[in-house]
């Protein structure tokens, strides 16, 4: 008897070295799965907090006719309140981002924003404000159709990046 314990013993270290080498197999399986598919999400995620900034941002712009709105009653804009706009930009572009809500993103770093105000048929360009558009990044653009103090139409575009 005393010989099949020893035997025994043996192969109990070996079933438990190949079940910790199936367990660890199956751990880094399901750990590379879940990062693969994590990082899909995550993706879609944050461009779709993106494309929901870029439309917030251009209703507040456009239908709102407070600080940093540009509507004097849906659908007229107001060239006053889109030349204040542009002079703050100018000035402080930091404090539009504030008041877009477009500090932070969810990630990493900053939001950045464009906005431009034109004429439909390019004939006036009433507002350009934030830095130029990049290349080789993922761009969320909106863009809204009202009409200018004088009746004209105008297109509001808003990028946020």
């Amino acid at each position: 008897m005393g010989r099949r314990n020893r035997s025994r013993k043996g192969q109990l270290v070996f079933e438990f070295v190949v079940a910790a080498i199936v367990f660890i197999g199956i751990v880094v399986f399901v750990l590379n799965t879940l990062n693969s598919t994590v990082s899909l999400f995550s993706d879609d995620y944050l461009s779709t907090v993106q494309e929901s900034k870029a439309i917030a941002a251009s209703e507040i712009l456009v239908k709102t006719n407070g600080s940093i709105g540009f509507a004097a009653a849906w659908p007229v804009l107001s060239a006053t309140k889109m030349a204040a706009f542009n002079a703050t930009c100018t000035n402080a572009y930091e404090t539009v981002r504030h008041d877009l809500d477009l500090l932070e993103k969810p990630a990493f770093g900053d939001y950045q924003v464009r906005v431009e105000v034109a004429a439909v048929d390019g004939s006036l360009n009433a507002v350009s404000c934030g830095p130029p558009l990049p290349k080789g990044v993922d761009l969320a653009a909106v863009r809204r159709i009202a009409l200018g103090d004088t009746g004209m139409p105008l297109a509001v575009q808003v990028w946020v990046w």
